[in-house]
């Protein structure tokens, strides 16, 4: 762990060095491959130890951590989806705590009935701007419990 933190402190102070590189792929595969020898990588989280880029020989170098990294098509947030350089290291990743994000969708549901429908018409906003319910108009056979 000591040896990838120096790599990323080096990375941000030299942003696309061939030599660096090579070593941070290097520490990256062996991690990724050895995962059981480097379980305090979880207590690591917080550092921004991973070099999150498609392609390091081009774009600009940006460090993320585990916290903010997420396996998702997109970013989300604050959360930062893990970009091409990084997919290589599937285990280390998953070892580091990157957490993997499914997106759903849901169709939309209307269920009401017409008791629902008649109890929400007599509602109203009172003079300071709260809903309430006329008493004389309510229908007493809707019931919320049900």
């Amino acid at each position: 762990m000591k040896h990838l933190r120096a790599l990323s402190e080096l990375g941000k102070k030299h942003d696309r060095c061939p030599a660096l590189l090579s070593d941070l792929k290097a520490t990256y595969k062996w991690m990724n491959e050895n995962v059981d020898e480097i379980a305090d990588i979880k207590h690591e989280n917080r550092r921004t130890i991973f070099l999150n880029v498609d392609d390091p020989d081009s774009d600009p170098w940006v460090w993320h951590s585990a916290l903010i990294l997420i396996n998702n098509p997109r970013d989300i947030g604050d959360l930062r989806n893990v970009k091409g350089f990084l997919r290589n290291y599937v285990n280390l990743l998953k070892a580091a705590g990157v957490r993997t994000i499914h997106e759903a969708t849901a169709d939309t549901v209307t269920a009401m009935d017409g008791n629902f429908i008649e109890a929400i018409s007599t509602t109203c906003v009172d003079e300071e701007g709260w809903m309430s319910t006329s008493d004389d108009e309510y229908d007493e056979s809707y019931d919320e419990s049900s």
